[in-house]
């Protein structure tokens, strides 16, 4: 933007911290399913004598002496009636129409235990006691990697909302026009309607209304997109029309089309939007890094 401004800039570390995106908490069932998963990984399908339970595998041999026929009584896969009437039934014993039960295997799932454990060939995990501390530390990871995401989405949000700009009206009737031709051809090629297309566009930028306004959109665009020339400034980086070009062009090579076709669904004011957007991503995760914000309970 060269007259549009960013009037203030709202410091990023005296941003409120969403108190539920900062708490990570692992439940007892979510450490136990893992234990499940790792019984899963090392159970042993054995035969049985015993009466068949759902979960078993039948093997069916036909009274005509065709093929044998395998039933997962679990996941019975079309033949449910068959599998619920194995239900009981021992190695020998006829089903009427079905034919014998020739075997029944059964899955066992091993013990919880040291030699389980050792079974997984975790570095330095080598008791139950390890692996529950394992488990916990892994799900923390993961929690902290999506609520990374979540946190970053929302302080961006929060950061853009929180400057100040002074908005040019000559530059934000540039974008509006630039933002409507792009609606009109993607309505007039793809049969959205208007409205459609507006929401398309509100959600691409991130703004929470049921029925945006055009001038609700310019605004969320050239706000973001000021704070992140901003930040990009910092590196010497500058947005303008000879990066678009270069952009454009590249993107038309990687699809083997002209930049021309791709000019209307990709405006130079989306461009700068979104090049802002990734490095205000960039500032707020590398506070997030830096800040380490999360709590363990």
């Amino acid at each position: 933007m060269e007259r549009s401004k960013l009037e203030e800039l709202f410091p990023l570390e005296q941003l409120p911290l969403p108190e539920e995106l900062t708490l990570v908490t692992v439940s007892p069932e979510e450490t136990g399913a893992m234990i499940e998963k790792l019984r899963e990984d090392h159970l042993a399908i054995r035969p049985t004598e015993a009466p068949v339970e759902r979960g078993d595998f039948v093997l069916l041999a036909p009274p005509e002496g065709g093929e044998l026929r395998l039933i997962n009584t679990a996941r019975p896969m079309g033949a449910a009636a068959l599998a619920e009437a194995c239900l009981g039934r021992r190695v020998g014993e006829v089903l009427p129409e079905a034919g014998t039960v020739a075997s029944v295997r059964r899955r066992f799932l091993p013990d919880f235990d040291s030699a389980l454990v050792q079974a997984a060939g975790i570095p330095g995990v080598s008791t139950p006691e390890d692996y529950r501390a394992h488990c916990l530390e892994t799900l923390r990871q993961r929690k902290v990697k999506r609520q990374t995401r979540a946190l970053a989405g929302a302080l961006a949000q929060s950061w853009v909302s929180h400057c100040r700009f002074q908005l040019d009206s000559g530059e934000r009737e540039a974008a509006a026009a630039e933002l409507e031709a792009m609606i009109q051809k993607g309505t007039a090629e793809a049969g959205w309607s208007r409205e459609d297309a507006l929401k398309m566009l509100a959600r691409m930028l991130e703004l929470q209304e049921e029925a945006p306004s055009m001038d609700a959109c310019v605004q969320a665009l050239l706000h973001r997109t000021l704070l992140g020339e901003h930040l990009l400034a910092q590196y010497g980086v500058r947005l303008d029309r000879d990066r678009y070009e270069k952009a454009l062009a590249k993107a038309a090579q990687e699809q083997g089309s002209e930049a021309e076709s791709l000019r209307p669904f990709y405006p130079y004011v989306l461009f700068c939007h979104e090049k802002a957007s990734v490095q205000i991503d960039t500032e707020v995760k590398k506070f997030i890094q830096e800040r380490k914000p999360f709590r363990y309970a």
